[in-house]
């Protein structure tokens, strides 16, 4: 984790989207994710047509949804929608790069959500830990086998992962 960043209660401070564009906390969509999304099942990056090679977006499709995970490009937060396919048009998608951080999270759901502030108060970050479903000592936690770290600079993300 980057010097300054933290994880942050989940039920505070910054912003998800709905497609009807209302707005509702991280601990709402960090519920959404964790207890009702089941299994992730793809992923796919998006980038803005005019930074081509970078990643601004990742689209994480569930068993039960499909969400997006942007950075704001006015002040490089973590905005969460859900997503639709007809919207979301300004980004270019595509699968990630062989070896990506995700590989070891497809067939495997969120038991863990964490929003990361900065030093500067800035929500520039998530943190989602994968497990196998079931299989922990927290009923329905499971054991980790991966965590995916995104922290924003520059309108773009940068991803980090690693293996339990």
């Amino acid at each position: 984790m980057p010097a300054g960043a933290g994880p942050r209660a989940h039920g505070a401070g910054p912003v998800a989207a709905t497609p009807a564009g209302r707005d509702l906390s991280y601990g709402v969509a960090r519920g959404a994710i964790c207890d009702g999304a089941g299994r992730l099942v793809a992923v796919r990056h998006g980038c803005y047509p005019d930074l081509p090679g970078t990643v601004s977006a990742v689209a994480l499709s569930f068993e039960s949804g499909q969400w997006l995970v942007m950075v704001d490009p006015d002040d490089d937060s973590v905005r969460i929608q859900e997503l639709s396919a007809s919207r979301h048009r300004e980004f270019d998608f595509c699968d990630p790069a062989e070896g990506s951080p995700w590989a070891p999270a497809l067939g495997r759901r969120v038991s863990w959500f964490w929003a990361l502030e900065n030093q500067r108060g800035y929500v520039d970050g998530v943190q989602l830990s994968f497990a196998d479903a079931g299989r922990g000592p927290v009923p329905g936690a499971g054991d980790e086998v991966c965590q995916v770290q995104l922290i924003a600079a520059a309108s773009c993300w940068r991803i980090h992962g690693w293996t339990a």
